[in-house]
């Protein structure tokens, strides 16, 4: 299901009998008894505006053809190609990524060798990707064992290639398995690209992730003519991972609302953050005998409530995809406002990463007991916490995340994040509110006002009599 709203209605059949009192680019309002309501809101787009109709309507990322032979899908500015390329409405900008590779680095730094050589010297073109076959959401090219998908999100795209078994590895130290793309002149300057931005558009670092959870960032480095990106990892991290392995460079343009996680290697020092992947990671493990602890960051835009709503209660709704439980854990929710260090950044991380550790638990979200696959709810949150006329910022911390796991062992759970291809994963916080009155015409009475009464006076005229005690005397001729 690739239109969030037609998702949750059908998970939720109950709320889908409430009328819609409003909509906004992340939330929707259903009506309640009197002014009662329950604002649904997302960390990812659900709805467009549309010009034509003067009115917000639902985004349905399946893509459609267009006169031009390409296809996209309404409200969403990419532009796909067959071909794989990749270009956005009113913008220059287009890329296409075309073949897969080694790339070998001469033992040379990587920075250093993207501007003083020339890549196509030492490039070993491995894959060819040709034309892609529509699927839906996405665009897929295969090309032998390895797959190459193109998928339209609500706030951007996820590109992703899956290697299902190891590639033809060049043992040359310091070589790289990159993907090579087009770009259109003066795209981006030569050298690395740590988390690129072109016009509206965000390029974040990317991860690759093999079949056990071993994840490493991607490098992205152009070339020295401006007109090449390459994207890729280490060959020696690829010869020792389990596959498939996922490479996943995305293309974000929501903006203003995102999650993610920061990952640590000691519960004081952060190392490494991900805010552009499908999960959200909470808790600690032994991976390969190195510690590593996550925390989460989420993000909710909640300015379509308004001043003067009365927010009455507040949950947060999250989908597990993963689980590891040697050891009983709990999973709190912490009011962290971590606006300060948003959106995420190498030179904000640390700051975010402590604050958290800083912060209160608030309300429990899950525990160890909270299986895979099925969501869970926080217990009831602050409501003064709610931002009604802005973003409402929490964290995620396990009480677990120091533990000390034997190897390949831990307490955590894994979430899908606001970039999560399946609608009905990503995070949810829903708002029950009493609405402000309206400016403008009739004004509903609260339903706790004492009911009306009618009160008519007795206007009847009751006539009484009494009797008079009085005597006749008449006067005749001066006499009585």
């Amino acid at each position: 299901m690739t239109n969030w709203v037609e998702s949750y209605f059908e998970r939720n059949p109950e709320a889908a009998k409430l009328p819609v009192v409003s909509r906004s680019r992340f939330s929707l309002h259903l009506r309640r008894a009197g002014r009662h309501r329950l604002a649904l809101i997302t960390g990812a787009p659900m709805h467009y505006y549309a010009s034509a109709g003067r009115e917000w309507r639902p985004i349905d990322t399946r893509l459609r053809p267009r006169d031009d032979g390409r296809y996209g899908a309404p409200g969403l500015p990419f532009i796909l190609g067959l071909d794989g390329s990749v270009s956005l409405e009113g913008s220059a900008y287009r890329h296409r990524t075309w073949r897969a590779g080694i790339l070998r680095a001469s033992n040379q730094a990587i920075a250093s060798f993207a501007v003083a050589s020339n890549p196509q010297d030492d490039f070993l073109e491995l894959h060819r990707l040709r034309t892609a076959h529509l699927h839906d959401d996405r665009l897929v090219r295969d090309a032998g064992t390895l797959r190459h998908e193109i998928i339209l999100l609500p706030g951007g795209l996820r590109e992703e290639l899956t290697l299902f078994e190891p590639p033809r590895l060049d043992a040359q130290p310091g070589a790289f398995f990159v993907t090579e793309s087009l770009l259109p002149a003066g795209g981006f300057p030569a050298g690395l690209v740590d988390e690129g931005l072109h016009n509206q558009m965000r390029f974040p670092q990317g991860w690759a992730q093999d079949a056990a959870g071993q994840r490493i960032p991607m490098l992205h480095w152009v070339d020295r003519s401006g007109r090449r990106l390459y994207s890729g990892v280490p060959v020696d991290w690829l010869a020792n991972a389990t596959y498939p392995v996922v490479l996943d460079p995305d293309i974000d343009i929501t903006g203003s609302t995102a999650d993610g996680y920061i990952e640590g290697d000691s519960v004081s020092t952060s190392s490494v953050f991900d805010s552009s992947g499908a999960s959200i990671n909470v808790g600690g493990q032994n991976v390969a005998g190195a510690p590593k602890l996550w925390r989460g960051y989420l993000k909710f835009n909640t300015s379509s409530l308004g001043a003067g709503t009365i927010v009455e209660r507040v949950n947060l709704q999250l989908y597990p995809t993963a689980l590891s439980d040697y050891v009983a854990w709990t999973i709190y929710v912490r009011q962290y406002d971590w606006s300060a260090n948003d959106p995420m950044a190498t030179g904000t991380r640390e700051a975010a990463w402590d604050g958290l550790l800083a912060a209160a638990n608030t309300a429990v979200l899950a525990t160890s007991a909270d299986p895979a696959n099925t969501p869970v709810t926080s217990q009831d949150l602050p409501t003064n916490w709610v931002q009604v006329e802005g973003n409402t910022y929490y964290g995620l911390w396990c009480d677990q995340e120091g533990y000390s796991y034997p190897t390949d062992q831990g307490g955590q759970h894994q979430y899908s994040s606001a970039n999560h291809t399946t609608p009905s994963q990503r995070p949810l916080l829903l708002v029950e509110y009493v609405g402000r009155y309206p400016l403008t015409g009739p004004v509903t009475l609260r339903a706790a006002f004492p009911a009306a009464r009618v009160s008519l006076p007795d206007t009847r005229i009751i006539l009484r009599s009494r009797a008079r005690r009085t005597a006749l005397n008449a006067i005749i001729n001066g006499r009585e």
